[in-house]
């Protein structure tokens, strides 16, 4: 019987897909390709084409004769819960508000259980991809700071997705992904040990009822492209299989724990002051600021249960396989994060009664 580590590897071949996407009928020729780095849960391949197949963009730079290639894997798209038509239409959305780059056309994945798992096609953009030290260092200075809140601003006031991504439903289903492959529980050391820890953050979260607005839910560095003109610099987003709507503070929450930031006070008050105040000038400090700073540390907290989670479910898909990429030791650096800020009892006390409504949400 084929295992999911065997149908991982069943990817559309690059000439069927250009086929697929119509390019061929237009015209177009493939001049050649290359495997792109990253792609823990697709296979990503930027194919050169002999004639232009994107137009340009107003806002987001791209190099119209070439496409990035988003080859699907059926087992970790089934295992993660991917909805990869989903990811196509938000994608497209954040394509039409100038937040990432054009679509150019999906293809479903083929039924039958041999066949491949689909393709997203989408125009390649110009842009250097940021390291988390780039994303670190948006935060040191008002000025970047303001650019990194500002994407995000655009990001979570575009057109609604259709759907929700909630973190901790997230994080159970990885769990019963898990069970469902060994057929046991997460077994690391600390783990369960964490899930009781976390309760307390879990209802004092829900409780806030933070109006939900288009996430991305996944803006580790690799996911940035950086653009720069001589009048200014952009962020352009990429990679939205996570996408659905969410809290705001989530998101600030993800991107503090994805790139490092966790105990930057500074560099978290910064991104929550500019994000929330949208470029108005305040002579004093917000009222509302510690609350909100509250939260993007709660949610920081949560993102490492999450993806630790997360991690276990790509660790036992591979583990019988040569693993690309160390995902137990990635996923248990989180819970031992996790663990460590949870079990500070004065920090955790503090922290929960600071998670509390506020002004913005009365003005929401």
């Amino acid at each position: 019987m084929e295992s999911a580590n065997d149908r991982d590897k069943v990817v559309i071949d690059v000439e069927e897909a250009i086929s697929a996407l119509g390019l061929k009928e237009q015209g177009n020729e493939i001049v050649s390709y290359e495997q792109l780095s990253g792609g823990l849960t697709n296979d990503n391949i930027a194919v050169y084409l002999k004639k232009p197949c994107c137009q340009e963009h107003t806002k987001v730079k791209i190099i119209n004769d070439r496409l990035v290639l988003r080859r699907f894997k059926k087992s970790t798209s089934i295992h993660l819960g991917y909805d990869r038509y989903r990811e196509y239409i938000n994608a497209k959305i954040a394509a039409d508000h100038g937040i990432s780059p054009p679509v150019i056309g999906f293809i479903q994945a083929d039924d039958n259980e041999e066949g491949h798992g689909g393709a997203l096609a989408l125009c390649y953009i110009d842009g250097t991809t940021s390291g988390d030290d780039d994303v670190g260092d948006l935060c040191t200075s008002d000025f970047k700071a303001s650019l990194l809140a500002n994407t995000l601003r655009a990001l979570h006031g575009m057109k609604h997705f259709d759907n929700i991504f909630d973190p901790f439903k997230a994080r159970k289903w990885y769990e019963n992904q898990v069970k469902s492959i060994t057929g046991k529980s997460i077994e690391w050391e600390d783990y369960e040990t964490l899930i009781t820890l976390s309760s307390s953050l879990e209802i004092h979260l829900n409780a806030l009822e933070e109006p939900l607005v288009p996430c991305h839910n996944d803006l580790l560095a690799a996911n940035f492209i950086k653009q720069s003109t001589k009048d200014h610099d952009r962020l352009a987003l990429i990679d939205f299989e996570l996408s659905g709507m969410a809290p705001a503070s989530w998101e600030s929450g993800n991107i503090v724990s994805e790139n490092g930031l966790d105990g930057d006070e500074e560099a978290i008050e910064r991104l929550t002051m500019h994000y929330w105040l949208g470029g108005k000038v305040v002579q004093s400090r917000p009222e509302w600021l510690e609350s909100r700073v509250n939260r993007v540390k709660a949610w920081s907290i949560v993102s490492k249960i999450t993806w630790s989670a997360w991690g276990a479910v790509l660790y036992h898909l591979n583990q019988h396989n040569e693993q690309p990429f160390d995902y137990k030791e990635w996923s248990l650096e989180r819970v031992k994060k996790a663990k460590a800020a949870l079990q500070d009892e004065h920090m955790l006390k503090n922290l929960l009664a600071g998670l509390k409504r506020d002004e913005l949400d009365l003005s929401q």
